[in-house]
């Protein structure tokens, strides 16, 4: 039982280290741009692309394809 309890608080801190680690972006990267379009620029110029359709969401208020897809393009134009 000890052990089963060891290896769950084992995942549970090592899933929240490496998500930390392998997140598309940080709040830090999020504050460290602007929060208009040339941001999600940015952010697609420092390869957080996760963080940019995050940003380009909150800015424009479409779903995830939406944003995914006009940050693609956004993507191919730099």
């Amino acid at each position: 039982m000890i052990r089963l309890i060891l290896v769950i608080a084992a995942v549970l801190f090592f899933g929240f280290a490496f998500r930390r680690v392998f997140a598309g972006g940080s709040a830090a990267d999020m504050r460290a741009v602007s929060q208009t379009d040339d941001g999600v620029r940015d952010l697609l110029r420092m390869q957080k692309k996760v963080a940019a359709i995050k940003l380009y969401r909150q800015l424009h208020g479409v779903g995830l394809k939406e944003a995914k897809d006009a940050v693609d393009r956004m993507a191919a134009d730099l």
